[in-house]
């Protein structure tokens, strides 16, 4: 993780890409924030992944699972 304006940031890589598995290509991937001090940072956990999808937790969790958001996360609009 990285710190930068109160959010600790990350990368999470989805599985290895179908094919040729020396590529390094990945199926996937999902960016994510968190507040770095809870309510003080920062309120909400921030994630977004290669659908394009942005998505948002109240609580400041990290919503990605291996790489993708899930069907139910809270989608900002």
């Amino acid at each position: 993780l990285t710190s930068k304006s109160g959010y600790g940031r990350g990368f999470q890589s989805g599985p290895a890409a179908v094919g040729n598995p020396n590529t390094g290509s990945i199926d996937g991937f999902c960016y994510f924030a968190t507040p770095t001090a809870q309510n003080q940072s920062g309120v909400r956990g921030f994630s977004g992944d290669a659908s394009g999808r942005i998505c948002f937790d109240a609580a400041g969790a990290v919503v990605c699972a291996a790489g993708s958001l899930p069907a139910t996360c809270r989608i900002i609009q």
